[in-house]
């Protein structure tokens, strides 16, 4: 996998779990902050708060996905619903994710109706530019040694198997000299020099794990 490409899988990662960290008022509040921070939080309940500015209010509503794909229409409508009963007609609604529908099938909203959607990459980017963003020095220094680290994992199980291979048929070929089965001194001497050979490689990984 292309360091750049394992970077951002990193990033992505790192970026939900610290969004699973914070509390809807918290993220809310951050929100706010980057998208209208002169704004005034006037009300926050469960997953939408209402802000003040310039003599209007702003719905802020999150629709959390719960690790599914994407958002559906019918769960965008229901928010949408809630915001004309309360006669609000400016909503920005954030999803950290994708939406199961395209933003173009809206177009049957009512005109008043003023809908920001931050999904997808522009939520993720709106995020980078907040408290809740990774530290990006230290993510490219795990993207650069993983690779690494997999290769030495994966050096490790095949010297296993490897030391696996050789004790076990340096044994079958022990137990065969001792049945009498087969050409007895070429089978001792092959069954000693496999499992000598199963010592190195275990001394070899005992190495390995010191350093």
């Amino acid at each position: 996998m292309p360091k750049k490409e394992l970077f951002q899988k990193l990033y992505l990662a790192e970026l939900r779990s610290r969004l699973a960290s914070v509390s809807l008022g918290e993220l809310l509040l951050i929100l706010k902050n980057v998208v209208l921070p002169a704004g005034k939080l006037r009300e926050h309940k469960d997953n939408y708060a209402l802000v003040a500015y310039a003599q209007k209010t702003w719905a802020f509503i999150y629709l959390d996905i719960y690790g599914e794909e994407a958002l559906s229409l019918s769960e965008l409508l229901s928010a949408i619903r809630q915001c004309q009963r309360s006669k609000l007609k400016l909503i920005k609604v954030f999803v950290p994710g994708e939406l199961a529908f395209s933003p173009k099938e809206l177009t049957f909203l009512p005109a008043e109706i003023d809908l920001d959607l931050y999904f997808g990459e522009r939520f993720w980017s709106l995020l980078a530019a907040t408290s809740l963003a990774p530290n990006v020095t230290m993510l490219r220094a795990r993207a650069a040694s993983t690779p690494r680290r997999l290769q030495v994992i994966k050096q490790q199980i095949l010297k296993k198997r490897r030391q696996r291979g050789y004790l076990i048929y340096g044994v079958c070929l022990l137990v065969m000299a001792s049945l009498q089965l087969g050409n007895f001194y070429l089978n001792v001497v092959s069954g000693l020099f496999l499992l000598f050979l199963a010592l190195l490689v275990g001394i070899q990984k005992g190495e390995t794990a010191v350093k």
